[in-house]
């Protein structure tokens, strides 16, 4: 069964990797029909191939990431009753599997498997890129790069020619767009967690696990201060001052763009309100529903003609899991990060593991920040992390057998 669907797997895969950044390409990749396909036998091979891939041992460490699956699955069926326009069917379809990409936990427990893709990935794909970079804009880069961030994480043990190559691209990824926020964050981040390696007796202190629980609740203490007018950690002009305007290409036009400028308070106000207004605050609205909104609906009423002021989905990942899924949504989507990180940090035997909890738990915070739920690469990479922070495999090898596993990028 694996060598049989191993190859077809990956290929869809680097498929995958060109429709994720198919909005910011001149020559489009497909269709949405096409691209919903790909989604449909992509996730078809996930759910066939965990039956080989996935050891039942590590069974009782997945039962919030099957009780997640099983809450998808069922939305999805309300969503299928609800729906009533070609628009609400889309959406139903392009949500869903945003939101099930994360059964990839399952496949990729094959370490070798993982090991295999992240290998070939970066064998056909970069060179790809060097002449795949004329026909996407530069703020794409870095969704198209994305899986390089896992590397970054190996970097004590890889070769010089590795290491300097991850950092010239890094550089290049933040350097071409640097008011593309999101991949900036996600390229600095992995190497201000290799600092972690010079404090080893932090990591084990108390202190340490106490703070990774903390930051855990930190955006719900964040959530409250600012729905209760007491602070807002998004109007950052009122906490940082300086110029931080950048003038940037945007088609034909030089647009000048506030980098510290709040683009998320009305976001989380309009889905609050919204889930108040329609009842929806601890099922969710399914992933056909989306959430009213003052700010985009005229656009889907009118432009879209479905007599529905609401928007389908938003850039805060955590906002669309809690429209789409709600509060049993949201409970089941952090115990699957807090499982994680803690399985990596404090239950692991090399500094790697440590390195992907760090990761993982950036990324639960950035969920509240930014992230758009779609079966992309992106996406996919956030899986690939937080498999490495499941895998009792990969967290019971030392660091000379992470090396070793590894040594692909040692030479």
């Amino acid at each position: 069964m694996i060598l049989k669907f191993r190859p077809f797997l990956f290929f869809l895969l680097i498929l995958l990797t060109f429709d994720s950044i198919n909005q910011w390409s001149i020559f489009k990749f497909g269709n949405t029909y096409l691209s919903l396909f790909l989604y449909f036998i992509i996730t078809i091979l996930f759910f066939i191939l965990n039956n080989s891939f996935f050891t039942q041992k590590n069974n009782k460490n997945f039962i919030f990431l099957k009780l997640y699956i099983y809450w998808v699955i069922f939305c999805f069926l309300r969503g299928l009753f609800l729906s009533d326009n070609y628009w609400d069917f889309k959406s139903l379809f392009f949500n869903t599997f945003g939101l099930i990409i994360l059964v990839s936990i399952f496949t990729f427990q094959n370490i070798d498997f993982l090991k295999f893709f992240l290998i070939n990935w970066i064998k056909i794909m970069l060179p790809i890129f060097i002449f795949y970079i004329f026909n996407i804009d530069s703020s794409a880069y870095g969704y198209y790069l994305i899986p390089i961030t896992v590397l970054i994480l190996f970097f004590n043990i890889l070769s010089s020619k590795w290491k300097i190559l991850l950092i010239f691209i890094s550089i290049f990824v933040i350097y071409s767009d640097i008011s593309a926020r999101s991949n900036v964050l996600k390229f600095i981040f992995p190497f201000l967690i290799l600092i972690s390696n010079y404090f080893p007796k932090f990591i084990q202190s108390k202190f340490f696990q106490f703070l990774i629980k903390f930051v855990f609740f930190l955006p719900f203490i964040f959530l409250i201060l600012g729905f209760t007018g007491i602070f807002n950690i998004f109007k950052m002009s009122d906490y940082i001052r300086g110029d931080f305007k950048i003038n940037k290409v945007v088609g034909n036009r030089i647009v000048n763009e506030n980098l510290i400028a709040d683009s998320r308070t009305f976001l989380y106000f309009e889905v609050a309100i919204s889930a108040i207004k329609n009842n929806y605050i601890l099922f969710g609205n399914t992933p056909s529903g989306g959430n009213d909104s003052d700010t985009f609906g005229n656009d889907v009423g009118k432009i879209l003609k479905t007599g529905k002021y609401k928007r389908y989905s938003n850039e805060v990942s955590i906002l669309n899991i809690f429209t789409w899924t709600g509060l049993v949504g949201v409970v089941l989507y952090f115990f699957i990060f807090y499982k994680a990180v803690n399985f990596a940090i404090f239950d692991s035997s090399n500094i790697y593991s440590i390195y992907f909890g760090l990761y993982v738990l950036f990324r639960w915070l950035f969920a509240w920040i930014e992230d758009f739920n779609r079966f992309d690469i992106m996406n996919l990479t956030l899986c690939i992390f937080l498999t490495f922070c499941y895998s009792s495999k990969f967290r019971k090898m030392n660091n000379l057998e992470v090396k070793e596993w590894f040594n692909y990028f040692n030479n």
